[in-house]
């Protein structure tokens, strides 16, 4: 044993000798508080480490904190003004971060919370009063209970709206999960960056356009009189194809112009996890003879997996929605002959919302209808995960 008088140096006290490694009460006798102050962020950052080497000294003889290195902290002022500096580093660090964070949680307080006093009209007999304004007439409507979800629920076209949402959902998440990843790991083995980035722009492009300008492209395409699909049809020696009446091509047109649009984000979403792969497993399985097939499968796919569930469970988080502007304004609003084949709920509540066709407390139930619907199939899905691989699950 080393007297304590002797060892307010490191290192002369500790010549040789892992201070990591040392138990409780070495660090107890041969710790002052300049050596913890000095030797504290060092601890932080090899602590992960010495854990995989030496897990029993890791676990059972942590770094001492301040005030268990002086015997008695009352005694000692320095131990106290220590802790007390500590503690204002992390009360002006928390500051820092919740100045941050107020633009956003004042954003959401606005536009997402206030906005669900509305969900009462859900459950009102809605009607206008004169002179009233909007909460005037809220409150002097009369309750309807829950007769407004009762009048869409068993509805005519209530079963027909369902399938369709639910149908091409599960179709856009299928494509949008398959295809992207494979993209993805396909650009991720080209030799040339530069081919790499200029397909990446090619392909990320169409995001950024706007449905409206999309519907226009797509018009060109299918326009009964001079589209460019008719022309090449009668060009071969076939008949003009009235597309805008034809509901059997629909289905086809609409997956694909989905896939189209979204294949750049969901590509760039799974190369930015595949770059995040350490490349020595790739130089590992080199060296053992893999194929590029066999990287992708042991490697590439199981490193990305959580990214992968993450998007999972985010777009069947949105199975009972559509997106509006793929299914109104490709197909020109959708006219009775396509109906049957691209009516969702989005755009059923739309075009009643414009012609009248409901009530606005019918309308406001709908749409309640399908925010519980989502909320319900994302905390099963996370459900689900969560049994089947905890560390992947978001919540």
């Amino acid at each position: 044993d080393i007297p304590y008088a002797e060892t307010r140096s490191l290192e002369e006290s500790l010549p040789g000798l892992d201070i990591l490694y040392m138990t409780r009460v070495q660090q107890e006798r041969f710790f002052n508080e300049e050596d913890y102050i000095r030797l504290k962020n060092s601890y932080i950052l090899t602590r992960d480490k010495m854990a995989l080497a030496k897990p029993d000294m890791a676990v059972l003889h942590p770094l001492p904190r301040v005030n268990e290195i002086a015997l008695d902290v009352d005694d000692d002022p320095r131990a106290a003004y220590f802790e007390q500096v500590q503690n204002g580093v992390y009360v002006r660090m928390a500051l820092i971060m919740t100045l941050l964070g107020l633009p956003a949680a004042i954003w959401f307080a606005v536009f997402a919370y206030l906005p669900l006093f509305g969900l009462i009209v859900a459950f009102k007999d809605y009607r206008l009063q004169p002179g009233m304004g909007f909460l005037g007439s809220l409150f002097a409507s009369d309750w309807a209970g829950f007769k407004n979800f009762t009048f869409f629920l068993t509805s005519n076209t209530f079963m027909m709206l369902l399938r369709n949402t639910l149908l091409y959902n599960l179709i856009f998440i299928i494509i949008n999960l398959v295809v992207p990843v494979t993209l993805a790991i396909v650009i991720n083995q080209l030799y040339s960056k530069f081919a790499s980035k200029c397909y990446q722009t090619m392909m990320f492009f169409p995001y950024f356009m706007s449905w409206v300008v999309v519907s226009y492209f797509v018009y060109a395409f299918l326009n009964p009189d001079k589209g460019l699909a008719n022309n090449i049809i009668t060009a071969l020696g076939g008949e003009k194809v009235m597309w805008y009446s034809a509901p059997a091509y629909w289905p086809f047109i609409l997956a694909f112009m989905s896939t189209w649009k979204s294949l750049g984000y969901n590509m760039v979403v799974y190369l930015a996890s595949i770059t995040g792969i350490d490349g020595t497993l790739y130089e590992a399985a080199l060296l053992d003879g893999a194929t590029k097939w066999q990287q992708a499968k042991y490697i590439t796919i199981p490193s990305i997996k959580p990214m992968i569930i993450i998007m999972f469970i985010l777009n069947i988080g949105k199975i009972f929605y559509s997106d509006f502007g793929l299914f109104y304004q490709v197909t020109q609003g959708v006219p009775n002959s396509l109906y049957n084949v691209a009516s969702t709920f989005d755009t059923f509540i739309f075009q009643n919302l414009r012609t009248n066709g409901m009530s606005i407390g019918q309308i406001a139930a709908a749409g309640l209808f399908q925010a519980v619907c989502c909320c319900a199939t994302i905390l099963l899905a996370n459900f689900i995960v969560s049994k089947l691989d905890s560390d992947s699950a978001i919540i």
